[in-house]
């Protein structure tokens, strides 16, 4: 049975394709106006998806830097710590460096080099379904059956379907998602002593350089939050969804109803992701 390891970069100083104005200088990094409604976001939103799996057996490492301070390393780790225990999260601290090699070293280290792992990329303000690594584990085991006379150790598998949470200076909507081997709901299924790493791989190219699943559903399998802080905005359907449709998404993300019982502890922040943070906490699924 194959093992399921989320990698997140949380304010992690170095080489890693993000390309926001914050990832250029420790100073604007490491701001406690962006660093406390990062942390709250992360709990909120990419934690408590964890949390809530169906299946707990998995594990969450966290990338950060040895430059943030160290009230911040101890509330990132304890944050860690206290949602998913210290037996399913490890938060690491590293120096400027490549961030892919920085997780490919710890997987290295963690792993038997037999062992099958299933590596999915886990931004720090997104989230997966609550079954999310019960079916990645299933759909990891058919992906590496050898089949049509192909006898591979790696293959990537692609969740397209999620829904899109989109924060602006109005009310927060939320749209449909479907974007094949988009770096959400995408997962490297490989044995763990792999030279390669999801955060090393152009995932728009994976259907044309690597071997390869898109697995189609209607129901989403991620949740992606866009807001002014994106290094890029994403493409967004037209679509929005309806109230109705919305208090759907409770089954697939059962956390966000608990959103609008926890008032109080969204305060607002500097402008623009705080109030906006708060906005979309409070009233995304009302």
């Amino acid at each position: 049975m194959a093992d399921v390891l989320f990698q997140t970069r949380f304010s992690f100083f170095g080489r890693s394709g993000w390309r926001s104005k914050a990832s250029k200088t420790p100073e604007m990094l490491f701001d406690p106006d962006r660093l406390d409604p990062r942390l709250e976001m992360f709990e909120k939103i990419t934690l408590a998806s964890l949390k809530c799996q169906d299946d707990p057996d998995f594990h969450l490492v966290v990338l950060s830097s040895t430059l943030m301070p160290e009230a911040y390393q101890k509330k990132l780790t304890e944050m860690c710590n206290d949602n998913l225990g210290p037996e399913r999260s490890n938060v690491i601290f590293r120096p400027k460096a490549h961030a892919p090699a920085m997780f490919k070293d710890y997987v290295h280290s963690a792993y038997e080099e037999e062992q099958i792992l299933a590596q999915v990329v886990l931004d720090d303000d997104d989230a997966v379904c609550c079954d999310f690594v019960s079916v990645v584990k299933a759909e990891t085991e058919a992906a590496l059956r050898p089949c049509y006379d192909e006898d591979v150790d790696t293959v990537f598998i692609s969740f397209a379907r999620g829904i899109s949470l989109i924060l602006g200076d109005g009310e927060p909507e939320i749209a449909p998602r479907n974007s094949i081997f988009n770096n959400q709901g995408l997962i490297m299924a490989a044995p763990a002593g792999t030279r390669r790493n999801p955060y090393n791989t152009s995932h728009r190219m994976i259907h044309q350089r690597r071997p390869s699943r898109s697995i189609a559903t209607k129901r989403p399998f991620y949740l992606r939050t866009l807001h002014d802080s994106n290094d890029s905005r994403g493409l967004v359907d037209d679509v929005r969804l309806t109230q109705d449709e919305i208090k759907e998404m409770a089954r697939y993300f059962p956390f966000l109803p608990n959103l609008m019982r926890q008032k109080s502890a969204f305060q607002p922040h500097k402008p623009p992701i705080g109030q906006v943070l708060r906005l979309v906490l409070l009233r995304a699924v009302t």
